[in-house]
């Protein structure tokens, strides 16, 4: 189901960022991998001194605290990470899958989905005079139908200027 839905995501090609960002983001939404552009990995714990306790008797003599804290935190860490990991694969590739290859070889070496949706932003969200002038040219050869409900149109020409 996925790919049927992936599929219509269009291609970035550059200039079309503007209409694939939207659509790649919602495609990300449903396939529950978008929260994970917004989250770091989580980090390893820390392994911490062990603790001492003054036993009272003299001279001071220290009991080490021999907690399995440590084990515990790292095995929830390790499964977050892997949960992580798993989702940050899935959807490097779902956004990879819907570049251009021209743009996916400018972006090969990245291996963070969150890095490379914040990358192609950099150099793609910011539309150029011929980008904006393409948006416009679509806007004013937008056809109002005659016979028929002109709502479709409306919210095509609208979405133009948006």
């Amino acid at each position: 189901m996925t790919s049927q839905i992936a599929q219509h995501v269009p291609v970035l090609t550059g200039p079309n960022y503007q209409a694939w960002r939207p659509q790649m983001e919602s495609f990300l939404m449903a396939s529950g991998q978008w929260l994970i552009l917004t989250k770091d990995r989580p980090e390893e714990p820390e392994i911490s001194a062990p603790t001492t306790k003054s036993t009272g008797k003299e001279p001071e003599q220290t009991a080490v605290d021999t907690t399995d804290d440590y084990t515990e935190k790292y095995e929830v860490w390790e499964e977050k990470a892997e949960k992580w990991d798993e989702t940050n694969v899935k959807a490097l590739g779902n956004i990879r899958l819907r570049l251009h290859h021209s743009i996916a070889f400018k972006f090969k070496e990245e291996m963070v989905a969150g890095t490379l949706w914040d990358k192609i932003k950099d150099a793609y969200g910011n539309p150029g005079v011929l980008n904006i002038y393409a948006e416009f040219k679509q806007a004013i050869e937008t056809k109002i139908p005659d016979n028929s409900d002109p709502s479709l149109a409306i919210d095509k020409f609208t979405a133009h200027f948006g």
